[in-house]
């Protein structure tokens, strides 16, 4: 009965209404973040139907070499070359938005952010 009348009363529109609100104002702040730290030239999108970020870097940063280096500084990333079946998208990752913002996300944007810059210097 309790279900029922949160599906049929409104009161799962308004939840669903609220989390969108909350989840898209995650995605326009590890938007900010990622182009106040990251090296000039990245370029940001956010794919619809979801709550990523498609993050693409210079031509000589490698997402698997990135996803590597950041694991071991206890970032998780999704390396672009996963999502293609033609090897394609090798200096792009994907960025989960759903974690709430935290001193600990921030950090590791900024870890992330400092890791681009290396291998972009090369």
């Amino acid at each position: 009965m309790i279900m029922d009348d949160f599906l049929t009363n409104g009161t799962f529109d308004r939840h669903l209404r609220r989390m969108r609100g909350i989840m898209r104002n995650r995605v326009v702040d590890m938007a900010r973040m990622i182009t106040n730290s990251f090296p000039p030239g990245t370029k940001i999108s956010s794919p619809q139907g979801g709550y990523v970020l498609w993050v693409q870097m210079g031509e000589g940063v490698d997402g698997f070499e990135l996803s590597r280096r950041a694991k071991e500084a206890g970032v998780s990333i999704l390396p672009g070359e996963i999502c293609s079946s033609t090897g394609a998208y090798k200096n792009c990752i994907r960025l989960s938005c759903w974690h709430p913002w935290s001193v600990e996300l921030e950090e590791g944007i900024t870890k992330l952010a400092n890791i681009v810059a290396e291998l972009q210097d090369g």
